[in-house]
């Protein structure tokens, strides 16, 4: 789109002001919603959840909430969570997610998860869930109707 320089000095066309400032409070109760209803825990899972590269360090995680690492480890704390435990339940749903809907191996996954090898991915699965993610793939794929491609007849 090209908007000539001139044009850019003009006041907008059509522009309704009871429009702008009924559509901002809703997007401000919105927000506030999103933001004020949720413990410190909710904030730092979103965080970890939206990180790139996963699985963030607790630093950055401060850091984006602009708080210190001691802090944000407190006031975890006074929510009986922990920074570990919400990396852990999120690396767990996506393990799962990883696991029912794609064909990636357990060294892709482990690598996405941010493990250093599969064995270690796979004594934290199941530590989580007490099987082995390939066993879990397996059960899911049957209780869904799916038959495993390594049992595909050719």
């Amino acid at each position: 789109m090209v908007v000539p320089t001139a044009m850019l000095s003009e006041p907008i066309r059509f522009s309704d002001d009871q429009l702008a400032e009924s559509s901002r409070v809703q997007c401000e109760a919105a927000l506030k919603q999103l933001t004020g209803d949720a413990g410190f825990d909710c904030r730092v899972r979103r965080v970890i959840e939206t990180s790139y590269p996963f699985p963030p360090k607790l630093a950055r995680v401060a850091a984006t909430l602009f708080v210190s690492e001691r802090t944000l480890k407190r006031r975890l704390q006074e929510e009986n969570a922990s920074f570990q435990n919400l990396v852990d339940q999120v690396r767990l749903e996506r393990a799962r997610e990883f696991l029912t809907g794609t064909g990636m191996n357990l060294n892709q996954i482990a690598d996405v998860l941010g493990y250093a090898d599969a064995a270690n991915f796979t004594r934290a699965f199941k530590r989580w869930t007490g099987v082995s993610p390939s066993h879990y793939r397996v059960t899911e794929q049957q209780s869904a109707g799916v038959v495993p491609s390594t049992l595909a007849p050719v």
